[in-house]
């Protein structure tokens, strides 16, 4: 696998960690030039990623009637699973498409009033803002993913906007709100249990110290942690 280039833009340099989901690479980024973590799925994750286009058709086999009778929940739940459906499909390269279809979702159930599903379509539609480089609406997705999470008691999707919050900053150089929402994730996390993202906080705390290296470490350990389901 090394030196292969993935997608016509990842070049995998160096094998660094194996976790049961995969091998993760040190690479480069053809296209930004610079070094970047490449996790390459087993076989086992990718029958699992692979039933993207059976959850795919599935909804498209219902979205008639849901889009011409359903209540505003279904609707709000339909966009959602095409976008994340979509994600899966095109593995995390975010389009338009992916982003109108995450619009819909965040929009129709905010306003159902039903906390846990629209949290989960916030911080959905702030990580596929993200990851299209649109980081200061991809700031404000998340800091209101954030404080529907934090009314809401919803630890899972705290955790998840304050560690992605803590990338973002890193990708817009604020290194003293990198170190805040580092700080705070690390705790939500260990609140939460949630291991891989422990790895994720510390590897931002990391980088916030200019401790390259370690942040590496981190990043790897929490990547042959997660699972590819949904958003990590």
């Amino acid at each position: 696998m090394l030196n292969t280039i993935l997608l016509n833009r990842y070049r995998l340099d160096a094998q660094l960690g194996q976790g049961g989901m995969g091998v993760v690479y040190r690479g480069h980024d053809l296209l930004l030039k610079r070094t970047v973590a490449v996790k390459v799925l087993s076989k086992t994750a990718l029958g699992t990623a692979g039933r993207a286009q059976e959850m795919m058709a599935l909804v498209e086999k219902v979205r008639p009637a849901v889009e011409r009778y359903g209540a505003p929940q279904q609707l709000g739940k339909l966009y959602y699973n095409i976008a994340l459906a979509l994600v899966r499909r095109d593995r995390y390269v975010i389009s338009d498409k992916i982003l109108a279809y995450a619009r819909k979702a965040a929009e129709t159930l905010r306003e159902t009033g039903v906390g846990s599903e629209s949290n989960f379509a916030e911080f959905g539609l702030g990580f596929e803002l993200l990851w299209h480089w649109d980081l200061e609406q991809a700031e404000k997705q998340f800091l209101i993913a954030l404080q529907a999470s934090e009314r809401t008691g919803d630890v899972t999707i705290e955790t998840r906007s304050l560690t992605y919050l803590a990338i973002t900053y890193r990708k817009l150089g604020d290194v003293p709100n990198v170190k805040t929402y580092a700080a705070r994730s690390l705790d939500a996390a260990a609140i939460g249990q949630m291991i891989e993202y422990i790895g994720m906080a510390k590897a931002n705390q990391a980088w916030e110290q200019g401790q390259q290296e370690q942040a590496y470490i981190e990043l790897i350990q929490a990547a042959c942690l997660a699972e590819p389901l949904g958003y990590i």
